[in-house]
């Protein structure tokens, strides 16, 4: 799986906003994901067919780092088909997870950052 920056730049002194480009295989489906920052990410389809599911509790949870609670997956979420073209909104301190990918994944991520977490990429 990649999720790689493709840039991030200043929009004012005290916010940053980061585009990256993630390939997700269909045979790496991933664990699910919460990040502890207040960052709001907004996922493109750009190709692929899977189930999101958000909300909810995430099973086996362990803290990554000061930011990242990652699990196996979660429970009582709300689930989602998401297909080429859908725009997807996950606020900050939402659980995550592609519980299902029937195909390889491509999207793009943005993330607006207001706490300039985001390193700088031209």
């Amino acid at each position: 799986m990649s999720d790689r920056p493709i840039r991030s730049v200043e929009v004012t002194g005290d916010y940053r906003v980061g585009v990256y480009g993630v390939f997700r295989p269909k045979e790496f489906p991933g664990g699910s994901n919460l990040h502890q920052v207040t960052t709001t990410e907004i996922y493109y389809m750009l190709s692929g067919y899977a189930t999101l599911v958000t909300g909810g509790t995430m099973t086996d949870a362990r803290q990554e780092n000061e930011n990242w609670v990652r699990g196996t997956a979660i429970e009582n979420g709300v689930s989602r088909r998401v297909v080429p073209g859908d725009v997807i909104i996950i606020p900050g301190h939402t659980p995550h997870w592609f519980s299902e990918l029937e195909t390889d994944l491509t999207y793009l991520i943005f993330r607006p950052d207001p706490d300039n977490r985001i390193p700088l990429v031209d």
